[in-house]
């Protein structure tokens, strides 16, 4: 408990600068967990969405290409 007071007086003492701060390190925070879940939900096979696609344009299939790129979660 000691640390949790020694904090809080520091959080005190330090006024709007260190609310300021605090503020800064939740959106931060908040941005890093964003991009996090973002970046875990988009990972894909890309050799394969690439092959997909190379096959559809070599045999003028631009509409085959343009489904496999709207049916991957591919950023």
């Amino acid at each position: 408990m000691e640390i949790v007071e020694m904090l809080m007086a520091v959080a005190k003492e330090g006024g709007i600068f260190i609310s300021l701060i605090f503020l800064i390190l939740i959106f931060g925070i908040a941005i890093v967990i964003e991009r996090t879940l973002f970046i875990n939900r988009s990972k894909i096979n890309g050799t394969a969405l690439l092959g997909t696609i190379r096959e559809a344009l070599k045999g003028n299939n631009r509409e085959e290409a343009l489904a496999a790129c709207s049916v991957s979660k591919a950023p």
